[in-house]
């Protein structure tokens, strides 16, 4: 009997151990979904912009980011869409980014959206004055 319990003690341990690693897992790779869904907002606003021949804007806030257009009558930005991130994850440090009609960053909109988990693991989804978008 004692080595049955024994026995079962140690496959309890053996299975429990992969476990405590996928939450981090979880985390992690929620974190790294909203960098690239951030991301992937980015371009496609400086494409919308170069397409639509006005300027687009990204408002990141909170545990949401909203794209904008201009509109080209009132030159008031009108809300697009607006994206949750995944999760648990929020922007630490909000920005705002936006793109002329050109396609090239508007200066002073440009620099770094760090999102977070409440962990200590962040992402960086930075967007360079030369209109380069990547993540960190």
């Amino acid at each position: 009997m004692v080595e049955l319990v024994l026995v079962l003690g140690i496959l309890g341990i053996i299975f429990a151990v992969p476990f405590s690693g996928m939450a981090s897992y979880k985390r992690s790779s929620g974190l790294n979904y909203s960098a690239s869904l951030l991301e992937s907002a980015l371009f496609t606003a400086k494409q919308s912009a170069i397409m639509s021949g006005r300027s687009t804007e990204i408002g990141c806030a909170a545990g949401t980011f909203t794209v904008k257009a201009q509109n080209v009558s009132s030159g008031v930005y009108e809300t697009a869409s607006v994206r949750s991130l995944f999760g648990s994850a929020i922007f630490m440090y909000p920005e705002i980014f936006r793109f002329s009609s050109s396609g090239f960053p508007v200066p002073g909109y440009t620099g770094t959206a760090v999102i977070g988990n409440g962990g200590i693991a962040t992402r960086k989804v930075v967007l360079s004055a030369a209109g380069r978008i990547r993540t960190e």
